[in-house]
Parts: C-alpha cells; structure tokens; sequence
C-alpha cells in the first residue's frame, strides 16, 4: 500500500484574479504545488507573473479566489484568525528584498522585535537576539541602528530577524535584488547553512541564478501558470 506523503505545504488549484473595470485580470491559473520540510525551493519569472502574489499566499498574507491551501497537515481556513496569526507568528517569516527595519531601534532590538511583539520577556527576547546576530555575523554591531550599516549588513539583519521565532518555513522575495556579489554570497550561505542546520524549508522568488542554484527544485511562472524546470 502507498503510504501518502506529508508536505509542509500543499497547494491545489490556487486562483488569484483582479477586476479593471470589466476586465478580469488572472494573476494566478490554477497553481500545483507541493513542497516538503526541509526542501529548497526556487521560482523565477519576469516582473508581474504572478511570483510574489503566490509568495504572498502561501505565507498568509494573501488569499485566493479559490482553491485549497495546506500547511503542516491543515487545511487553511481563512475564517480561523487565531490559526492563521498562530502560522504567521511562530511557523512562516519572509525576508523581502529590502530590509525593512526600524531605524528608532538599533539592531539588536530591531532582531528580537518579533519575539517583543508575542510578548516574551525582555531579556529573553535580547538573548535570542544576540544569538541570531552571531549567527549572521554581526554580534559586535547589536548597539548600532539601521543608519550605520551598509545595505548588506542591513539584510543580514532582516535575515537574523526572520530567524529569531525558529520558523519552519522561510519565504524569501528578492532577497539578493539589492545586494553587490559579495553580499549576496553572504546571503546565500546563510540559506544553505539554516536549511542544513535547522532543515528549515525556504522558498526564493528570485531573478539571482547563483541563488536558484541552491534549491532542490526549481520552477518558473509565466502568465499565472507554474511550470517545473
């Protein structure tokens, strides 16, 4: 008998429209994918084929006209709230391509952040921290604010920051699209070392070929449809 696999998450027939007036728009055709715990995966496509929007979705930031959304053996019931913030909080972090910090709070604040905003205490928070920012190299900069450091220094934060609630799914949108060479090698490193580390499972929308290289599978969205290469 075949034993049925458990993805992290299953996504089945995924629609995603908008209206222009009388004009349906179909960001999103009947999108099949299914992606396992501790897997890599890439997506590429030219700006507005729908990458981000199923980006978007799958971390709960978006839903879909229709279709069925699965993680971690639930179904997604877009009325359960608590069930939703519970995956947003604790299970799913994004890292965009631009970082997206707090330029008040220096970096070791901007880190444990998340962990604030779920009401752990406060030295906690800061422990957790610090040990994010080792992780990503830059322990001896947690005094500094957002202003001070180059733009590569400012994403390994974000990256420590998306890190700091232990996620089992990373979702990442261009997170090299502003980086020089070298940064995005620091980025890049960074993915392969929590995967194999942590078995996080990351998915990379990017236009970056060194950093699709990485995933265990790779796939490509063109006019709402997604394709395996």
């Amino acid at each position: 008998m075949k034993i049925k696999q458990n993805y992290l998450i299953e996504a089945n027939n995924l629609v995603k429209f908008y209206k222009d007036g009388e004009t349906l728009i179909r960001i999103l055709d009947n999108i099949n994918i299914c992606i396992s715990y501790g897997e890599i995966i890439s997506i590429v496509g030219i700006s507005g084929s729908g990458k981000s929007t199923l980006l978007q979705i799958i971390g709960l930031i978006d839903k879909p006209n229709s279709g069925s959304l699965k993680i971690c053996n639930h179904d997604i019931n877009y009325q359960d709230n608590s069930n939703i913030n519970y995956l947003k909080k604790f299970k799913i972090s994004f890292i965009y391509q631009t970082h997206h910090l707090i330029s008040e709070l220096n970096i070791l604040d901007n880190v444990a952040m998340p962990l604030l905003l779920h009401r752990k205490n406060f030295l906690e928070a800061r422990k957790a921290a610090y040990f994010e920012l080792e992780k990503v190299g830059l322990l001896k900069k947690g005094h500094l604010y957002p202003y001070q450091l180059s733009v590569g220094e400012k994403q390994r934060v974000s990256f420590a920051r998306a890190l700091i609630t232990q996620p089992i799914c990373i979702l990442a949108d261009e997170p090299t699209g502003s980086l020089d060479y070298e940064n995005s090698q620091h980025i890049i490193e960074l993915f392969k070392y929590i995967n194999n580390t942590k078995h996080t499972s990351i998915i990379i929308v990017t236009h970056d070929n060194k950093l699709s290289k990485i995933a265990d599978n790779k796939f490509s969205i063109n006019n709402g449809k997604l394709t395996k290469l």
